[in-house]
């Protein structure tokens, strides 16, 4: 009787490990607070883009400036990123980096993260992103996970600044109190 009692103890134990072995929530981090999205505000980024475009037919420098709310709107409405592993997007914009905060999941770990984002301009003043960290709380990040962040936050912002009108070229690039500030010049 003794033995069957144990045999059945270690059944549910054997059980229970594999439940929680399926789905294991690592934490990490989380932002001090939440930006809310709507489709309008994702729209306004195709705004400010339409109305640089009329701003180059007179020869005009190009100044674009994105804030926090409206490229967490376009994360959230025209980039597909659970495609990645990542839900719910979060972007700070704060002393010269990009702080993308979300929700994760990769394989049997899901969680929470912050990827830390520096923008620069290479020598042909392409705007391009430098990935400084990547935070999952006590976990390190998987290079798979790194490769895929990195190649979705790259091309969205090729996106939205790469449409500029043709003969122009980044000049500057500045983030500073929750807006990123873009400008192009005539080359």
């Amino acid at each position: 009787m003794k033995s069957s009692k144990i045999q059945i103890f270690i059944v549910i134990l054997l059980l229970a490990t594999l439940t929680l072995a399926c789905r294991m929530n690592i934490g990490g981090p989380k932002p001090d607070e939440e930006i809310l999205v709507s489709p309008d505000t994702a729209a306004e980024i195709t705004k400010d883009l339409d109305s640089a475009s009329v701003d180059t037919q007179a020869g005009n420098s190009i100044v674009l400036s994105f804030s926090q709310e409206e490229l967490t709107s376009y994360l959230t409405y025209e980039v597909d990123t659970s495609t990645y592993g990542v839900t719910n997007p979060q972007v700070f914009l704060e002393d010269g980096l990009i702080l993308v905060y979300g929700q994760f999941e990769q394989n049997l770990i899901s969680g929470n993260l912050k990827i830390t984002l520096q923008p620069y301009l290479d020598s042909s003043g392409t705007l391009k992103v430098n990935l400084v960290s990547v935070d999952l709380g006590p976990v390190p990040a998987p290079d798979s996970l790194l490769n895929s962040l990195s190649g979705t936050l790259d091309q969205s912002l090729q996106n939205i600044v790469g449409s500029l009108p043709e003969g122009y070229q980044i000049s500057s690039i500045e983030i500073t109190n929750g807006l990123m500030t873009i400008v192009a010049e005539k080359i």
